[in-house]
């Protein structure tokens, strides 16, 4: 069933503007999004870098993960269901980063898994991500990114997408590079 596309948007904007935030922009080459009769159908952002051997490269992994959905439902109140695919990336990154062959999830666990160490890590990072995704700077950063990306021109296929350094420059010219490296959860972000 096709969805908001203002929705996809922001969620799409929510993972690149904090992929730019935690220093990843050169990997970042592209977000789009298709359009149908109806709403949007899909939404994809270029994969971040898999690497996670210190806990700063997990935090800062999950706090990208994260942000899509941090960003589509602080604005549109959905059930999460755009969250599954994020989640099941977050414990693959979880379990990655802890050299645990894998993390069992049971949805009836709501957002959390049984291994202590792991789930402490994943939910210090979704508070991080909450904190972090409605910092007001990073608000008017993603809604922005999100309306380049809803008011692109859809190809004729229906999709719609804007290039890395585009999203670069916003977020450059909206919350700075400056704060960027100097903020409060610089050093959280760099595993301390």
């Amino acid at each position: 069933m096709p969805a908001n596309p203002r929705h996809f948007a922001t969620h799409e904007a929510g993972h690149a503007v904090i992929q730019w935030f935690v220093g990843w922009e050169s990997e970042l080459k592209k977000i789009q999004m298709r359009l149908v009769e109806g709403g949007a159908t899909d939404a994809i952002m270029h994969v971040i870098p898999p690497e996670v051997q210190t806990l700063s490269a997990a935090r800062s992994r999950l706090l990208v993960l994260y942000a899509g959905s941090v960003a589509s439902n602080t604005r549109f109140s959905t059930n999460w269901s755009d969250f599954h695919k994020d989640w099941n990336l977050a414990l693959t990154v979880t379990a990655s980063y802890l050299k645990l062959h894998n993390l069992e999830w049971c949805p009836s666990d709501g957002w959390s898994v049984k291994n202590r160490e792991a789930n402490a890590i994943l939910q210090d990072t979704w508070i991080k991500a909450d904190e972090i995704v409605n910092h007001s700077t990073l608000v008017t950063t993603i809604d922005a990114v999100a309306t380049l990306l809803f008011d692109a021109q859809p190809d004729g296929k229906g999709l719609c997408v804007i290039y890395g350094p585009e999203v670069t420059d916003t977020c450059e010219r909206l919350f700075g590079p400056e704060l960027r490296h100097n903020n409060q959860w610089s050093h959280w972000l760099n595993g301390l």
